[in-house]
């Protein structure tokens, strides 16, 4: 015969209010009592304010570093003190003229300023600061150049096409006088870019000044690098030009022609020809006898490299016309 199953019941655990209605209510009562002694009497407390300064000056600024809050002592009722404590309707207000060089304030209670329900809070004293001290300057722009800070490496036979070029490539700066006349230039954050094989085009943080009453009016740029593959070409029979001769007179020049290499990206040096080679000796500069070789000028190409001219001295022979 089967014994009969016995089925246990989960008890069920009273609720959190169940549990704690009798502490909560005897809180809320001891707060209500507390609420009604408190609000009957007057207290005298010490708090702590915000300091202010009048309105931002267009062309003054404080230089150093000044006091954020004040401590004062207060006399009020229950009821106004507490709402005081809440909503801190209240400041120490530095009222001062904006002038360049160096105040001393000694502010008092009467420099404390009372707002909205604080109107009823009694201020007795002002504990703290007693002195403030201002250093005030004009406050000037300028516009600077942005230093890269960053570093461009390209994979093995690739190459920069040209300048790095930087949008903007030069920022306003804003701030006190002293500060601003001595800075030359702000630079990028530290950052490198490696092993790259295509235009890079990216933006970049600027480095925030050390000195915090200096203001850059952007904070950031946009980098740009051509990047090409690397490719070298060799330019042959290029003439020799002799510039400034003496009057009535003609050059001849031993050899007539150089070769050379160009080297850059392939975009570039696929498109140079002969033509597009300047090179040329300048007589009245060196004011050699006509038995010494002549040093040659090559015109500088934009985004190209020369290397491997040969020859680099020329004779020249002259013939009056």
């Amino acid at each position: 015969m089967a014994k009969p199953r016995i089925i246990h019941k989960k008890q069920e655990k009273p609720s959190f209010w169940a549990r704690y209605k009798l502490k909560i209510a005897s809180t809320l009562l001891a707060i209500f009592i507390w609420f009604l002694v408190v609000t009957g009497g007057t207290f005298t407390h010490i708090v702590t304010v915000p300091i202010t300064t009048p309105q931002s000056s267009a062309t003054h600024i404080i230089t150093n570093e000044i006091p954020k809050r004040a401590r004062i002592r207060v006399r009020s009722n229950g009821t106004s003190l507490m709402g005081f404590l809440i909503f801190r309707e209240a400041s120490l207000y530095l009222d001062f003229p904006w002038q360049v060089g160096t105040l001393e304030l000694h502010p008092d209670k009467d420099n404390v300023l009372v707002t909205g329900n604080a109107k009823n809070i009694n201020v007795l004293e002002l504990i703290s600061p007693k002195t403030i001290v201002l250093n005030i300057e004009d406050l000037v722009e300028k516009e600077v150049p942005v230093k890269p800070g960053f570093t461009l490496k390209t994979q093995p036979g690739y190459t920069i096409v040209g300048d790095i070029e930087l949008t903007p490539s030069r920022i306003k700066i804003r701030g006190a006088k002293s500060i601003v006349d001595t800075c030359q230039y702000v630079e990028t954050e530290d950052a490198s870019w490696d092993n790259l094989k295509r235009p890079l085009r990216n933006r970049i943080d600027l480095k925030e000044p050390s000195f915090k009453t200096l203001i850059l009016l952007e904070n950031k740029v946009q980098v740009f690098a051509d990047i090409q593959k690397l490719m070298e070409k060799q330019i042959e029979r290029v003439p020799i030009k002799v510039i400034n001769l003496p009057p009535q007179t003609k050059a001849i020049v031993v050899p007539s022609t150089l070769s050379l290499v160009v080297e850059g990206g392939v975009n570039v040096v696929s498109k140079v020809t002969t033509e597009d080679i300047v090179a040329t000796i300048d007589y009245q500069k060196y004011e050699e006898p006509q038995d010494t070789p002549f040093p040659v000028s090559i015109e500088p190409l934009p985004e190209i490299r020369f290397r491997d001219i040969k020859p680099q001295k020329f004779k020249i022979v002259l013939e009056r016309q």
